[in-house]
């Protein structure tokens, strides 16, 4: 995918326009200001402790408009998500939803669409093509670990 078409991806997901291609050093310093929200997961580490981990909703939603709302890439992503949960946001947790499911890695390091062979990841971004008047358009559901959801927390401004 084109740098244009990643940018009018992001621009539909209401997050910031990048003048650059997005990377972990851009994101991280773009979702490190107070107010900015992030998702945090409860994940069993190597040892078996549980440790929770944050995931950048700037992260998750450029990743989702990388995906995009075509056809698979030479990855086969996106992917067809099938729920386990019900989300909070009443246009993903339709009865009649396609849900799409594309690869997030918790360090900020981009997945790319076509390319084999990448390490695999627990954690995907979720999301579905909504119809409007101007076309289908991508709306971003939320983030997930494994077989669980996780909870969307806003930074405070101090």
């Amino acid at each position: 995918m084109k740098l244009p078409a990643i940018l009018a991806s992001v621009a539909l997901l209401s997050a910031p326009a990048f003048a650059t291609p997005v990377d972990a050093q851009n994101v991280a310093s773009l979702d490190s200001a107070p107010g900015k929200s992030y998702y945090s997961c409860s994940v069993r580490a190597a040892d078996g402790k549980m440790t929770t981990v944050r995931i950048s909703s700037v992260l998750a939603k450029v990743q989702a408009a990388v995906g995009g709302i075509d056809a698979a890439g030479v990855s086969g992503y996106p992917k067809k998500y099938n729920p386990k949960w019900e989300f909070e946001d009443s246009t993903c947790d339709k009865l009649h939803v396609e849900l799409l499911q594309y690869p997030l890695y918790s360090n900020g390091k981009p997945f790319h669409k076509n390319e084999k062979n990448q390490p695999d990841t627990p954690f995907k971004t979720i999301y579905t093509a909504v119809e409007t008047k101007k076309g289908r358009k991508l709306h971003f559901c939320g983030v997930g670990y494994g077989t669980a959801l996780c909870t969307l927390n806003k930074r405070s401004r101090s």
